[in-house]
């Protein structure tokens, strides 16, 4: 899972500034959401062609505080896109959306808090503890710490009081392109996917699959959404690694593809006003 500053659909990435970039290009991003019983979780992945550096490094905002990181296996998007290639969708299964750092910072608007290391991703929380003047001390936290600071534009959405900014780095392993996805659970009364938080220099293709109740989905009309109604019980007998991975889902009925093609070529994401979201209490009627 990597993302690029500039050509990537939700943060921010850079490498040595004497690294080709010429030398590797991203192919499609995906995320996975579900919600347990205590948390949201979410799975990122994209993958690449080429030559990867050394060192990448991006970061990743959520509206609260993480509270688990792991690594997942890769097999997991295969499954997932293997059900909708295998699936004749109905008329009505496809619609527009209308949608090491220190453990402390002397900042009095943001946290530093302890890194965390998952498999070959080193983690840094930074916690909002006020949303006045904390874009201006994350940038300098983030520009002294060599990351690429944040335009306004892109941290205001996301600038609140309780939430997290994830700083991640990550080392991979000599020149393989199929990085394992990381997953991260946090507390959020919505499921939705911070598609905002991405610059709006390049197009780029997106997937996001949802795991929840039949329910509405809200955002901007930039996609298409295809559903999958599922068994209540065992729901994903024959997928193992996602039987696995969602064992202790919560509602787990519908399971929604949300395909999005040339973003910033035909919607700007800076044009976007609200973030893809699964709206869990608004009852619909994709799977009766």
């Amino acid at each position: 899972m990597i993302f690029l500053c500039a050509s990537s659909s939700w943060s921010c990435l850079y490498f040595d500034k004497n690294f080709d970039r010429k030398l590797f290009n991203e192919t499609e991003r995906e995320a996975f959401l579900f919600r347990d019983k205590e948390a949201v979780n979410l799975v990122l992945k994209t993958g690449f062609k080429g030559q990867l550096p050394p060192t990448l490094a991006w970061v990743f905002p959520l509206p609260s505080k993480p509270l688990s990181y792991k690594e997942v296996d890769m097999e997991v998007f295969d499954e997932l896109r293997e059900l909708f290639n295998i699936k004749h969708l109905s008329n009505r299964g496809s619609d527009n959306l209308t949608l090491s750092a220190p453990a402390h910072s002397a900042a009095k608007t943001i946290a530093i808090h302890q890194q965390v290391n998952v498999g070959n991703y080193e983690i840094i929380p930074i916690e909002i503890l006020s949303e006045h003047g904390s874009g201006d001390e994350l940038n300098n936290w983030l520009k002294n710490q060599n990351f690429i600071e944040l335009p306004p534009r892109i941290q205001k959405p996301y600038l609140k009081k309780g939430a997290y900014f994830l700083a991640i780095r990550l080392k991979p392993q000599g020149s393989d392109m199929n990085l394992k996805p990381l997953l991260v659970r946090y507390k959020s009364e919505t499921m939705s996917f911070p598609i905002r938080f991405t610059h709006d220099e390049r197009t780029f293709d997106f997937t996001l699959y949802m795991l929840g109740p039949s329910a509405t989905l809200a955002g901007t009309g930039f996609g298409r959404i295809d559903t999958i109604c599922l068994k209540k019980q065992n729901p994903f007998e024959n997928n193992e690694k996602l039987k696995g991975l969602t064992a202790s889902a919560k509602e787990a009925n519908v399971l929604y593809q949300f395909k999005a093609e040339g973003i910033n070529k035909y919607i700007q994401t800076a044009k976007l006003s609200q973030d893809p979201e699964l709206l869990e209490k608004n009852k619909s009627s994709w799977c009766k």
